[in-house]
């Protein structure tokens, strides 16, 4: 239909027996066709192809027809049209175009098992009623996708290895993946988005051509949608990482090894894990676009990050005028479980606030914080340089909340001051997390034989800081406690 009217037919009109509900095409194809001005009679059936009455020409004229309603299911699965008796109609047209059907070719096919037209295999093997002979695709499946056929052929060939292997066919193989063998989703951290609508040319010029209807994504809506990505870093084992890794780190191929090693001693360094910001839900991080995490705000300041270090709103890729830092997210906070200091926050902030201003000329950054604990080599003197070089200023307070303004996107702070409470907008904010012992830790001490403190920190004395409870055993970093660098 939509062929027709850019090969100039000045009326166009769709005749289906069902409603619009039942009919196969994709709901936007349908809306476009409307937009260019197709219509579609629905509920009705052709029952006659009547000529002009000119036995020279014998070119149609009219087309006469019946209305319909819906009655039970048909073997497609949807409610069969119904004739409505004396609903008899005509439409005028000059060419009528029949869309028709298609089905399997089954004739010569021996004493294969048939049934609706379809071949019948197996659904996971795809082995027909003759064994040895498989089959796949719209064969089987009747019309179906590309990439269906695609899979059952990658089906059927593993079960041909097998078949002539003397394997079974059956063993180890299911249609559905193993719920353990799924990566792990933490839905909760996904900001919750639309999906970003591909531009379309305007009615008035798409119907004179047979150019692309639809557009490209613009580079901020690419961006966005990008942004809504899962990232439930499951591995299709397309393989591309073994070919682009330089040091040839990378082996899809290797299976577990057990090594036994004898050694003198043994250091655990496991990491540590970030504090999870949705868990203090008055700031607003996972649906407020332009809060953001210290770990994201890191990316966003590198040159190898996604934004190419330059510092920009996520919501709009404008630059910010006023960022706030709030420390101690998921830090010295009895209600988290987390009631130590992670001893690197109010440095990074620190650093982070002087790097967006050398990327930003006049912006304003502001850290609200608890106490300034910059102690470290060199520490207090960057702190200070921070504040009279470059402009960063510090406010003793506690933000009890973050909201977003609707009209401008800008976001409303609320704290407390010696002073009382304060409310000032900001262009972005930055929540500095607190870091905590890997969810490992217990796992790793216990296989250690080392004793953990109240926090699940190893135990260890103060004058022998990185010694365990186990003689030869050693903690550094992360697992002993956040550590800064100068």
């Amino acid at each position: 239909a939509r062929t027709a009217v850019r090969l100039g037919a000045s009326e166009v009109t769709v005749i289906y027996r069902r409603t619009e509900q039942e009919i196969t095409a994709l709901s936007e194809e349908i809306a476009q066709a409307k937009e260019e001005g197709i219509r579609f009679m629905m509920l009705t059936s052709p029952r006659a192809f009547l000529g002009d009455g000119l036995e020279a020409s014998g070119a149609v004229a009219r087309i006469q027809c019946l209305k319909n309603k819906l009655g039970p299911p048909d073997s497609s699965g949807r409610p069969g049209p119904i004739p409505v008796e004396g609903s008899e109609f005509y439409v005028d047209t000059d060419t009528v175009i029949l869309a028709v059907g298609q089905t399997t070719d089954t004739p010569g096919l021996g004493e294969l098992q048939i049934s609706g037209g379809t071949i019948q295999a197996d659904s996971l093997t795809l082995q027909t009623s003759i064994p040895g002979v498989f089959a796949g695709g719209d064969a089987v499946s009747g019309p179906g996708l590309l990439i269906e056929a695609v899979g059952a052929g990658k089906r059927a060939a593993e079960s041909i290895k097998r078949y002539l292997d003397g394997v079974d066919l059956h063993q180890g193989r299911s249609l559905s993946v193993p719920e353990d063998q799924i990566a792990e989703y933490e839905g909760l951290r996904v900001r919750k988005a639309r999906r970003s609508q591909v531009p379309l040319r305007p009615v008035t010029e798409r119907g004179r051509d047979f150019q692309e209807v639809q557009l490209v994504l613009s580079d901020d809506a690419a961006r966005n949608e990008a942004e809504r990505c899962l990232g439930c870093s499951a591995c299709c084992e397309c393989r591309e990482c073994e070919k682009v890794c330089g040091p040839r780190a990378i082996f899809h191929d290797m299976v577990d090894e057990v090594l036994d090693l004898e050694v003198g001693s043994v250091i655990l360094s496991p990491g540590f894990e970030v504090f999870d910001p949705l868990h203090k839900g008055e700031y607003g991080f996972g649906h407020l676009p332009n809060v953001l995490t210290s770990i994201q705000f890191e990316r966003m300041l590198s040159a190898s990050g996604p934004y190419q270090g330059h510092v920009v709103r996520p919501s709009d890729h404008q630059e910010p005028q006023r960022i706030a830092f709030i420390q101690c997210v998921g830090s010295r906070d009895c209600a988290t479980g987390s009631e130590y200091c992670s001893v690197v926050c109010c440095m990074q902030a620190t650093k982070q606030a002087v790097i967006a201003k050398q990327h930003i000329p006049g912006l304003q950054t502001t850290i609200f914080y608890l106490d300034i604990r910059a102690f470290g080599k060199d520490f207090d003197e960057y702190y200070e340089r921070a504040r009279e070089e470059y402009g960063v200023q510090y406010v003793r307070g506690a933000v009890s909340s973050v909201k977003e303004v609707s009209s401008t996107g800008h976001l409303r702070l609320r704290y407390h001051t010696d002073e009382g409470f304060v409310v000032q907008d900001f262009d972005l904010v930055v929540l500095s997390l607190g870091f905590r012992p890997p969810s490992a830790a217990a796992r790793i001490a216990e296989r250690a034989g080392i004793e953990l403190n109240e926090y699940g920190y190893p135990a260890t004395d103060p004058m022998l800081p990185v010694s365990s409870s186990r003689e030869g055993v050693f903690c550094i970093r992360r697992l002993l406690r956040s550590k800064g660098h100068p």
